[in-house]
C-alpha cells in the first residue's frame, strides 16, 4: 500500500462525524427514546418555494431536445454572478461579479483557497472555531497557529495575537460563539493585514442573521479590504442549501491571488451544477429574499427561546448582540466537569444532542454549542427534558 498524507493521517475525525457516531451508539442503547438534535448546524426547514421552482424549470430545461448545456463555467454562470455582485452592491461593497465564483458551498472551497499560497506560509484561525478551517489548512501543508477568542474580549480575535504575518481566518458572525465584529473592529484587521503584509480570509457564512443595519455584512465595507481580503460565503444556513451546496468566493483582483486561484480553479472544478446555480440565483430575488425571511424568523425565535430557556435552568449564555439572531448558544458548562463529560451527560440522560466545545479549539473547554436549527417542536421538546434534568440532576 502507498504510504498516505500524514496530515490527514494525523488529524482527530472530523468533530461531527465524532458527535453523530456517539449519538447512533446511544439511539441503540435507548431506542425506545428518541434522540433530539441541538448539536449540528443544520437546517430543517425547506428551501425557498421560488428556489425550488427554478430548480425544477432548469432541470426540466435540460431534459429538452435543445436545452442540454454540458460543463458550465468553472466560475459560475454569469446570471449568478451578476445577482450575487447586486447584493454586495446593496450593502455598498464594491465587488465585480468578474471577481466572484461559485462555488459548491463554502467548505468545499477553502482547500482550494489554502493551496493557492505556498506551504511554509502560516494560517491563523480563530479558538474557537469551526473545525475545518485547520484541517484544510494542515491539509494544503500549513503550519496552523491559535487565535485565542477569550470571553473577556467577548469571544472576538486580537490582531496582535498574530505573531507572524500569513493567512488571517475569520468569521463574523463566528460559528461557535455567535461573535460579531463591528465596522471598527474589521477596519483594524484591515489595516493590520495591509501593515504586516498578511491576506485576510473572511467566512461571513451567517451574516444573513445579522439584523442591524449598523454591522457589517462583509469585509468589503472597509475601504482597502480589496487590496488584502478574499471572502467566502454560502447559501447553506441562509437559504435551506445545506443539502442543495452552492455558496462563492470574493478573490479581488487586488490581492494578485486571482490569476492562481482560476489556475487552480481550472484544473480542480467542473463548475456548480445548472439547476443549483438557477436556484440560487432565485434566493436572491425579491421574492427569495422575502422567503428567506421566513424561515431565518423562525431560527431567530429558536435561538431567543433557547436563551430564555437557559437563563432559567441557571446555565450562563455568552453574550449576545441585541442585533445579531446568530444560530447557535454558547453555554457555560454547569460545573468543573469539561465539555466532553457534559456533551455526554446530556445525550445519555436527556436524550439531547449538543457540541462540545473542545471540539472547536482549546479556548472552547468549558463551554458548550447549542444550534437553533432544529424545529420549533423539537427544540422545545429538547427543552423540556433539560429543564426536567436541571431541577432533578442525578
Amino acid at each position: 500500500m502507498l504510504p498516505l498524507h500524514p496530515a490527514l493521517l494525523g488529524q482527530p475525525d472530523y468533530l461531527f462525524s465524532r458527535i453523530e457516531a456517539a449519538a447512533k451508539t446511544e439511539a441503540a442503547r435507548r431506542p425506545d427514546r428518541p434522540l433530539l438534535s441541538l448539536g449540528i448546524g443544520d437546517v430543517t426547514l425547506p428551501i425557498a418555494p421560488v428556489a425550488a421552482e427554478a430548480m425544477r424549470t432548469a432541470a426540466a430545461e435540460l431534459a429538452s431536445k435543445n436545452g442540454q448545456r454540458g460543463y458550465g463555467p468553472a466560475a459560475g454562470y454569469p446570471f449568478l454572478q451578476n445577482a450575487i455582485a447586486s447584493q454586495y452592491a446593496e450593502l455598498p461593497c464594491p465587488v465585480s461579479p468578474q471577481e466572484i465564483t461559485v462555488t459548491a458551498g463554502s467548505k468545499d472551497a477553502l482547500g482550494g483557497l489554502f493551496s493557492l499560497f505556498a506551504p511554509e506560509v502560516p494560517v491563523w484561525v480563530c479558538d474557537p472555531a469551526y473545525p475545518a478551517y485547520r484541517a484544510a489548512a494542515e491539509a494544503a501543508g500549513h503550519p496552523v497557529f491559535s487565535l485565542p477568542c477569550r470571553e473577556e474580549q467577548d469571544f472576538l480575535p486580537q490582531p496582535e495575537e498574530v505573531k507572524k504575518n500569513g493567512l488571517i481566518v475569520l468569521c463574523t458572525p463566528n460559528n461557535p460563539t455567535g461573535a460579531v465584529m463591528t465596522l471598527t473592529e474589521l477596519e483594524r484587521w484591515v489595516h493590520f493585514a495591509e501593515a504586516s503584509g498578511s491576506m485576510l480570509l473572511v467566512d461571513t457564512a451567517y451574516a444573513a442573521f445579522l439584523t442591524g443595519s449598523s454591522l457589517p455584512r462583509s469585509i468589503y465595507a472597509v475601504p482597502g479590504a480589496s487590496r488584502c481580503a478574499i471572502e467566502v460565503g454560502s447559501f447553506s444556513k441562509s437559504d435551506g442549501f445545506t443539502g442543495v451546496r452552492c455558496g462563492w468566493v470574493v478573490v479581488p483582483l487586488a490581492t494578485g491571488c486571482a490569476p492562481a486561484w482560476k489556475k487552480w480553479l481550472g484544473s480542480h472544478s467542473n463548475g456548480v451544477s445548472y439547476p443549483v446555480q438557477r436556484a440560487a440565483e432565485a434566493a436572491l430575488s425579491p421574492t427569495g429574499l422575502r422567503q428567506r425571511q421566513q424561515a431565518l424568523a423562525v431560527y431567530r425565535q429558536n435561538a431567543a427561546g433557547m436563551q430564555e430557556a437557559f437563563r432559567q435552568m441557571g446555565l450562563t449564555c455568552a453574550a449576545r448582540r441585541s442585533d445579531c439572531a446568530a444560530p447557535y448558544l454558547w453555554v457555560r458548562c454547569p460545573d468543573e466537569h469539561d465539555s466532553r463529560y457534559w456533551f455526554a451527560c446530556l445525550l445519555t440522560e436527556c436524550g439531547v444532542i449538543c457540541a462540545p466545545g473542545s471540539g472547536f479549539g482549546a479556548q472552547g473547554e468549558g463551554w458548550l454549542r447549542f444550534t437553533a436549527f432544529s424545529s420549533p417542536a423539537v427544540t422545545a421538546k429538547a427543552l423540556r427534558r433539560m429543564e426536567h434534568f436541571f431541577s432533578n440532576p442525578f
